[in-house]
């Protein structure tokens, strides 16, 4: 399974041929399948916020625009500035597209959670790692939060791929010496010390 959005296409909608995407992306006559795609997976979203904090709707709309095209899976147009639009793709099949859309809502929300309490996440970040220096650990908590929050969601099952992406980006953003792997006992993210690194994927 491949995680993470990618980018598959970029226009400006004033152009000629932008003028013809958009078309293409925003005045589909979308199929009885397509339709039933679509709310399958928006379904499969809000089941995830119910589960994990009780909520009827979801807190951000950041996935809400995620369509079915039969032709290319799983893809989000959005108007990433003034002209120009990006076309985000997240699978062709359903589990693909609900975990990336998950992992995306998971950042959104993370990101507003750490902002609003940051003083206080990085008095805790200090107090658990005082060897690490720094005094901004927002990657930190991106990656904890959602751990968390997908390990409500699938209990003790929850699929190593997601353990490994979490590790993997908190590796990339701030380095080996960092609290970035993933405790099951804990539920939480340590540093390594004696924890060694779970199989190779």
């Amino acid at each position: 399974m491949n995680l993470g959005y990618k980018i598959i296409d970029q226009y400006s909608y004033i152009t000629k041929e932008g003028k013809a995407k958009n078309n293409y992306y925003l005045k589909r006559n979308f199929s009885k399948k397509e339709i039933e795609k679509t709310k399958l997976l928006q379904k499969g979203f809000l089941d995830f916020e119910q589960k994990v904090r009780g909520s009827d709707e979801l807190l951000c709309n950041c996935i809400q625009g995620i369509k079915y095209y039969s032709d290319k899976g799983y893809i989000w147009w959005v108007n990433a500035d003034r002209s120009l639009v990006d076309i985000y793709y997240f699978g062709n099949e359903y589990d693909e597209a609900l975990v990336n859309g998950l992992i995306e809502y998971e950042f959104r929300i993370n990101l507003h959670r750490e902002l609003m309490r940051r003083e206080k996440l990085n008095r805790q970040f200090a107090k658990r790692f005082p060897e690490i220096d720094g005094d901004y650990h927002g990657p930190f908590f991106f990656a904890e939060f959602a751990l968390q929050d997908f390990r409500k969601y699938y209990g003790n099952n929850i699929p190593y791929y997601l353990v490994r992406y979490y590790e993997d980006y908190l590796e990339a953003v701030e380095g080996e010496n960092y609290p970035n792997r993933y405790d099951f006992f804990e539920n939480k993210l340590v540093l390594q010390k004696k924890l060694t690194r779970h199989y190779k994927l």
